[in-house]
């Protein structure tokens, strides 16, 4: 289908690699690294929590984890961006950038 294409299309041709460093903040970028060097699982965290409605509980479930680790990961995470986690437009900016650093 034509609309499961679009996302992707636009955010490819948004920004490369080098742009989307650019675009993304500072946190994400450094979590990033972690998750490459340490095995962390930050970004695959803070995704599956907006891919659940923020829903805590389901993406613990999704994650395989104990929902009070879950908590705890993500408390790091927003102290990490250091965001206000409950802003709308902070949030669609984080899941945008989560997008364009995907592989």
């Amino acid at each position: 289908r034509f609309e499961a294409l679009l996302l992707p299309y636009m955010l490819s041709n948004l920004a490369g690699e080098s742009e989307a460093e650019t675009l993304c903040p500072r946190g994400l970028l450094e979590m990033r690294e972690q998750d490459r060097k340490r095995g962390s699982a930050y970004l695959q965290t803070l995704d599956t929590y907006f891919r659940t409605g923020c829903n805590a509980t389901q993406a613990a479930r999704e994650l395989y984890i104990n929902r009070s680790t879950f908590l705890e990961r993500m408390a790091r995470i927003w102290k990490f961006l250091n965001v206000d986690q409950e802003d709308y437009d902070t949030r669609l900016y984080l899941m945008l950038c989560l997008r364009l650093l995907r592989p």
